[in-house]
């Protein structure tokens, strides 16, 4: 049984987890956010959740993305730049806005149970979809504008 944060007992599942991101230890950076991320991601695979990471950097090369699958085979990585090219109704993010709606769009399509969000560099937060549950809202996100 699921109490009002959506979390269960110890190694009980909350579905999909989604941890979106700028950077990530073995990926692009090893800054403090960074190893944070990484550190959260693994810590709710231990617990037995699925984890799917977002990493929103435009620079990272698909060759970072196989060595990090590599090093961590249990952990969904995925670029913003590849789901971008993916989705029809998006182009590749030219500027904070459209970076930030790539996110939107690709957290809508996957409908995690949780998202974790890092703050873009920028300090301003990015928005999820209608539906998301407050509190499957974690980091430095916002419910969308559709809520309030």
């Amino acid at each position: 049984m699921l109490n009002e944060f959506g979390v269960g007992k110890l190694g009980t599942s909350l579905g999909k987890v989604s941890v979106v991101t700028e950077e990530i230890s073995g990926l692009n950076k090893s800054g403090g956010i960074g190893a944070c991320a990484l550190g959260l991601a693994l810590h709710l695979y231990a617990l037995g959740h699925e984890v799917d990471i977002l990493v929103t950097d435009t620079t990272v090369l698909p060759e970072d993305k196989f060595r990090f699958h590599q090093a961590y085979p249990n952990l969904t990585i995925r670029l913003l730049t590849e789901e971008v090219a993916s989705d029809e109704e998006v182009t590749d993010p030219v500027d904070p806005i459209s970076k930030a709606y790539c996110v939107y769009r690709y957290v809508k399509r996957l409908d995690p149970r949780v998202v974790h969000v890092n703050r873009r560099r920028n300090g301003t937060p990015y928005r999820l979809p209608k539906g998301t549950p407050p509190y499957g809202c974690m980091g430095s996100a916002r419910v969308g504008p559709e809520l309030s």
